[in-house]
């Protein structure tokens, strides 16, 4: 799931491109622009007024481009003439830490309370973080979650000196874990704490079945030894398969790879608006300058036209 206005602008790109290219199930399927706006005003009840905070955005200049495909349905701080930040009823930022450094946070904060503000990431670290997803597995913790919620998501849990939970339901010291052989450890070790210079862009993201076992455990331990002073690391087992995807090359023409996917969901305050799908042929997919770009559309075009 992207954070609020990530890839939004990349998502709105790719599907003009393919409208104005003459590809049917783009021209039959509203941008994202325009269903992000009226999905606003339904939830607000009013013309939405927005301050989209860039100042951490990996890709300012897409979400620049959004706002600009926005704006027909909204308003913006900065954009508009004649608006003020008061007047703003709908916040949206890139990390927990900008929505409560911005001049505004203490008034938008109190606004929030009466529903006359809305923010788009809540102003609380942990919906800023993976720390989440290891919640429906985790001893603590899985005893509010259902098996089918668990069947969503990929097996995650977290790391502490004591060593992790296998997905077998079996303890697994850290020293055991490594010594593992490379098949039973693949998982993916990652930075799961609310530090905005590892937890975006597929940073502190570690593979493990790849490191002998002496390296397995050395950065595990590495990553335990930040677990007292309250970070937290997470390992997620693997789920990734190969494909073969046919694409447009900057060069010209049509070429075929296997690469593996990544799914990226674009929400709004109403659920899932939009949904792009990323290859690579690198482990990390996330957007890179040799990422190929596509974008989701409904099978239903009865259900698209909402």
């Amino acid at each position: 799931m992207q954070c609020p206005g990530s890839l939004s602008g990349v998502q709105e790109i790719v599907h003009a491109y393919y409208s104005e290219a003459g590809f049917d199930c783009a021209r039959k399927n509203k941008p994202l622009s325009a269903r992000f706006a009226e999905t606003l005003r339904s939830h607000l009840g009013c013309r939405p007024v927005i301050h989209h905070l860039l100042d951490n955005s990996s890709h300012p200049a897409g979400e620049r481009f959004f706002i600009q495909r926005v704006r027909p349905g909204a308003a913006y701080f900065g954009f508009d003439k004649d608006v003020r930040p008061q007047d703003c009823n709908f916040v949206r930022a890139h990390d927990f830490f900008g929505l409560l450094t911005e001049n505004f946070a203490a008034e938008r904060l109190l606004r929030c309370v009466d529903g006359t503000c809305v923010y788009d990431l809540p102003p609380v670290a942990l919906f800023d973080q993976k720390l989440l997803l290891a919640l429906p597995f985790w001893d603590e913790t899985r005893g509010y979650f259902a098996d089918n919620i668990r069947g969503l998501f990929p097996y995650t849990t977290t790391v502490s000196a004591e060593g992790v939970r296998l997905e077998t339901g079996d303890w697994a010291t850290l020293e055991q874990f490594s010594a593992l052989s490379p098949s039973k450890r693949r998982y993916f070790l990652k930075y799961a704490g609310a530090d905005v210079a590892r937890n975006w862009g597929s940073r502190a993201v570690f593979r493990l079945d790849t490191d002998t076992s002496d390296a397995c455990l050395a950065r595990l331990r590495a990553a335990v030894q930040q677990y007292e002073a309250g970070e937290r690391w997470i390992i997620q087992r693997e789920c990734s398969s190969d494909e073969n995807v046919s694409y447009f090359a900057r060069e010209g023409g049509i070429r075929s790879i296997s690469a593996r996917s990544k799914h990226s969901a674009i929400y709004g305050p109403a659920g899932m608006m939009a949904a792009l799908v990323l290859f690579e042929t690198f482990f990390k997919v996330h957007m890179s300058a040799q990422t190929i770009v596509t974008v989701l559309f409904p099978a239903n075009r009865a259900a698209s036209a909402n």
